[in-house]
């Protein structure tokens, strides 16, 4: 979802303490509609004060909804502060927070990629929960490779997308067919499988002058959202398949949706890809999924349908971003 706001958010100005100090409430207030939490989150997000991060954190601790906390844990690794490792620490090692929670958390920690991260998602590679462990076995594997990686391999890593990815992308000299097959690979490591997507992703940003490239990129990525052994990697496949909008992953994304015995997580995922691809048939779709039996699933349609508003333009800012 934030990685929408990265064109907006280009050209980024200061903000003055009282704007910080109302977004942070309204971020933290039990009136406030969730879709104008989520816009005062991002507008935390892209502020470069200090102050941003304790109120991001403040509110971690105090909402009710699971999304909108996991939510704030990826805004907090997206920012990279390390101020934000205190917070996520102690959210991570809270049994009582939803795994999803708890997930974005471990990955967060990975994006900040300190030893003191490192200390704590190390501690939790093995948590009988398997979306958390396998988030911690990745946010392991990624600070490790931050040590070795030059800061130009650290930096095209993050440029292409505008996003800190859980691991690098695979070579761009890869074949979409070899990155596609690995994907897929049941019997592949999980980290070498998230690679793989993410030189997926790549190629289909590069569109043309290869545009088969970019149709096979997104082929490949949607054939693995019925990946049956990693719930985790579904929601990431999913979350990428948002991140490029791409038409063509609709109906796999609507089979993710509209399953109900799919993990919430991948639910929520490809409900919010809907919103981005936003076509009349997703928000029509969207809107009868806004009383789905669970909760993650109904608060997402609610995004994703002010995502939809976005991309289709007839809202001229989605998020309170400090730009010119």
């Amino acid at each position: 979802l934030s990685d929408v706001m990265s064109a907006a958010a280009a050209d980024i100005k200061p903000v003055d303490e009282a704007t910080l100090r109302s977004w942070g409430e309204q971020l933290a207030g039990e009136r406030t509609p969730l879709v104008e939490k989520y816009r005062c989150l991002f507008g935390l997000r892209h502020a470069r004060e200090p102050a941003a991060v304790d109120l991001i954190g403040a509110a971690l601790f105090t909402d009710k909804s699971a999304l909108l906390k996991h939510e704030m844990a990826y805004v907090l690794g997206q920012k990279g502060d390390p101020a934000s490792a205190a917070i996520l620490r102690r959210v991570l090692a809270d049994p009582a927070q939803p795994v999803i929670v708890r997930h974005e958390a471990a990955e967060a920690l990975g994006a900040i990629g300190t030893e003191e991260a490192l200390a704590a998602v190390a501690k939790l590679t093995d948590s009988p929960e398997q979306e958390l462990a396998e988030t911690c076995q990745l946010a392991v594997r990624r600070i490790a490779w931050l040590k070795t990686a030059r800061p130009e391999e650290v930096s095209a890593a993050v440029a292409a997308c505008a996003s800190v990815d859980p691991t690098p992308p695979a070579s761009a000299s890869e074949s979409v067919a070899a990155m596609a097959q690995r994907l897929s690979d049941p019997s592949a490591p999980l980290y070498d499988r998230y690679c793989a997507m993410f030189g997926l992703r790549n190629v289909a940003l590069a569109g043309p002058p290869d545009g088969q490239s970019a149709e096979e990129a997104v082929a490949g990525l949607s054939a693995a959202l019925t990946c049956p052994e990693s719930a985790l990697l579904r929601h990431e496949v999913a979350f990428v398949l948002g991140q490029l909008g791409h038409p063509s992953s609709m109906e796999a994304l609507i089979g993710r949706l509209t399953d109900q015995s799919e993990h919430g997580m991948v639910r929520h995922e490809a409900a919010e890809a809907l919103g981005a691809i936003g076509t009349p048939r997703c928000v029509e779709l969207l809107r009868q999924y806004l009383t789905d039996p669970e909760i993650l699933v109904r608060e997402s349609c609610v995004v994703a349908l002010d995502i939809a508003d976005y991309m289709t333009g007839s809202d001229f800012q989605y998020a309170k971003v400090p730009s010119a």
